[in-house]
């Protein structure tokens, strides 16, 4: 009996091409159609791509998926033709803003002096990548179970909008880059972030969708299905780094860096909590007592082991495509397609070895070739 299998995508910017190469190579190898999946950040690039088709039915996402991993790889590779394909610097206009360009130069540091005396809420203009998604994304439906996440700065807290029925106002399109809507660096959409300030992967979603699928075949007195997710990371657990951490740009980074891994593990490691639990429960034998039965039953119904894979770069391979999450090259879109598709045909050999406590346990996925 196939699973019912779902997948999740990590955030990561650029190195957003490692995943589209697994996908492809993940079909080529005759991957089982996936039955939903949540996005966050290029993970929601990625995954409205591979999902969208005309009529936005289920059946017709199942059938489609091969040709739009195919699709998505081809995106990468002849749309996106370095960072001016993605975004790009406010024009410097006016002596004041002219003077901060020459005295600052083009780099970041320029493009946020320039952006902040213009008042812009960003440093970079987003409209080559609303461009790229209107190119690929218009006219697309997508089936139910398909949601990308991002963090609405009103209320600060970390949303689900389905693409094919978009909260808040928003178009999918909308919902798509708002969720890749690196704060200060890319502008809000609709008053929305990039979803990973709170969750680099949107684990929490996945699991409840995988909940509402118990309960709704059990209401149909249907048996239960065994439930999958895969896990496409865009980047790896970082490594520990040296200092000296001796001026304000090195100690902002590696907090930042230390916040977002942070952040990153904890939905993981509550995942592999869950999954342990609810192992222990179920070779744990009924009580006699009528009301620790009832107590069971009701929590073995909202929790259950999920066969969670993680699929992505090792620690070696960061900085082997790509130096930056923010670097949209064409060589190390390449390269990232390249390790994705190499990375995938070692998973479909050596699944087990992906499994969501193995590669914790190892902090790491296992090291390529091998």
């Amino acid at each position: 009996m196939q699973p019912h299998l779902l997948i999740a995508l990590q955030g990561g910017g650029a190195y957003g091409s490692y995943q589209a190469g697994m996908l492809e190579e993940y079909f080529a190898q005759n991957g089982q159609p996936y039955d939903g999946g949540y996005g966050v950040s290029v993970g929601a690039l990625n995954v409205a791509q591979l999902f969208g088709t005309a009529s936005g039915t289920h059946d017709a996402s199942i059938q489609e998926q091969a040709t739009n991993a195919k699709r998505l790889a081809e995106l990468w590779r002849s749309e996106i033709m370095g960072d001016d394909s993605i975004y790009k610097p406010y024009r410097s206009t006016g002596i004041v803003t002219e003077g901060a360009r020459r005295m600052l130069g083009k780099g970041i540091f320029g493009d946020l002096a320039v952006a902040t005396l213009r008042k812009q809420a960003s440093v970079y203009d987003t409209k080559p990548l609303r461009a790229l998604l209107e190119r690929n994304l218009k006219g697309k439906k997508w089936p139910r179970a398909v949601e990308v996440g991002a963090v609405n700065l009103e209320l600060g807290r970390f949303f689900e909008i389905p693409l094919a029925n978009p909260t808040h106002g928003l178009t999918g399109i909308d919902a798509v880059m708002a969720s890749s809507a690196i704060p200060i660096v890319f502008p809000p959409i609709e008053g929305f972030v990039d979803g990973g300030v709170t969750d680099v992967t949107p684990l929490r979603s996945v699991f409840q969708h995988f909940r509402d699928v118990r309960d709704e075949r059990d209401a149909r007195n249907q048996p239960p299905l065994p439930q999958e997710l895969h896990v496409y990371r865009a980047s790896s657990f970082p490594k520990p780094k040296q200092g000296p951490f001796d001026r304000v740009v090195k100690v902002l980074e590696r907090t930042l860096e230390i916040f977002v891994d942070n952040t990153d593990r904890e939905d993981y490691e509550r995942a592999a909590f869950i999954n342990e639990l609810a192992g222990k429960m179920h070779s744990t034998q009924y009580s006699p007592d009528l009301k620790v039965k009832e107590e069971f039953i009701s929590w073995h119904k909202k929790y259950a082991v999920i066969d969670t894979y993680v699929i992505g770069p090792s620690k070696s391979e960061m900085g082997k495509f790509s130096d930056s999450a923010r670097s949209f090259s064409p060589k190390a879109i390449r390269e990232g397609l390249r390790l994705g598709q190499q990375r995938m045909a070692d998973f479909l050999k050596n699944k087990d070895d992906y499994l969501l406590e193995v590669v914790l346990f190892n902090d790491d996925v296992p090291e390529l070739p091998r």
